[in-house]
């Protein structure tokens, strides 16, 4: 690959009339095998630039975690990262899009911060927001998860518009196929993230789920739909959550991963008597919802119920079928 980065040359043509040839001496072709690994390892150095943040790097999208009880200390040890940022990008010949970023204050929902942060990238003030949509989810300062099922149900709506009006055009083969491709996925996307949202953030996703499910099967606008949950073997959005964690617990479990007792360590409950609850987990003290939503107290309390009971001796599409099962029979 040292030929393809030192030896290449191009030029413009517009209206058969072309530029001179020009060498090129940065850079590597565009959509080559070889780019996103030189990429990666070319700013594998970021999280070298402060000792106070933390970074979650996804290709050319780098985040920046800062954390403080003091919103002075805060800003201070922010600008600090940021000003060694501006420098490393200019040392690596690297330009950021200094409009795209932006940053979010998060803390809890009745706290007030009356002068946000004032943070700078070189001579460029960043624009603090309240919402910011990153690798396709939209976090909120207050991680409510309102403003993505929001933006959810308006991409989910246009879906079920364009199968509704094409109903009796395409084959049922056709339109489950158009579900998992394009409604499905939308849903099940990190929704290990924020499936743990209020129950009127499901509701409003379950009633989608359902006007698509009825346009599959050429149903009416209040026709029922658990016939049809059973039917094709489609796990309801309330159930889903539990579902993909079910399949997330397994791979871990199979692969041995220690990721999941980092972020939510489980504790056992010992008791002195033989009881049924022996062998559960502690749950952790929690005060808010912003508590309960939290992986460390959704962990062991999913774990917990009857459903971990059977989940180590189920194959997945057994568990599948259980959930929906399940949900018939309310």
């Amino acid at each position: 690959y040292i030929t393809t980065l030192g030896s290449r040359s191009q030029y413009v043509v517009i209206n058969n009339c072309a530029s001179q040839t020009l060498s090129i001496s940065n850079g590597f072709p565009q959509g080559s095998i070889l780019g996103p690994l030189l990429f990666n390892v070319y700013i594998n150095d970021i999280p070298n630039i402060s000792t106070h943040a933390k970074y979650i790097i996804y290709a050319d999208d780098t985040s920046l975690f800062f954390s403080s009880n003091d919103i002075g200390h805060l800003e201070k040890i922010a600008n600090d990262a940021l000003s060694s940022l501006a420098m490393w990008s200019s040392v690596n010949s690297l330009k950021i899009n200094k409009q795209k970023t932006k940053a979010v204050l998060f803390l809890p929902k009745r706290k007030q911060v009356f002068l946000p942060p004032c943070l700078y990238l070189g001579d460029t003030v960043i624009e603090c927001v309240d919402t910011f949509k990153s690798l396709g989810i939209t976090f909120s300062n207050t991680m409510s998860w309102d403003a993505h099922v929001n933006n959810l149900s308006t991409t989910l709506s246009r879906i079920i518009g364009i199968t509704s009006r094409n109903r009796y055009i395409f084959p049922t083969k056709t339109k489950l196929t158009l579900y998992y491709a394009f409604f499905y996925s939308h849903i099940s996307y990190c929704l290990l993230v924020w499936g743990n949202t209020t129950v009127s953030n499901i509701i409003k996703l379950q009633a989608l789920q359902k006007k698509m499910l009825r346009a599959i099967v050429n149903g009416s606008y209040d026709s029922p739909t658990k016939h049809i949950f059973l039917q094709y073997n489609i796990v309801p959005v309330n159930k889903l959550f539990d579902y993909r964690f079910a399949c997330f617990y397994k791979r871990i479990i199979r692969k041995n991963d220690p990721f999941l007792s980092k972020i939510a360590p489980l504790t056992f409950r010992h008791s002195s008597y033989d009881t049924r609850a022996q062998s559960s987990y502690v749950l952790p003290k929690c005060r808010t919802n912003y508590g309960f939503s939290m992986l460390s107290y959704i962990v062991p309390n999913f774990l917990n119920t009857s459903f971990y009971d059977c989940l180590n001796t189920m194959s997945l599409s057994a568990i599948r079928k259980s959930i929906i099962q399940q949900y018939v029979s309310l």
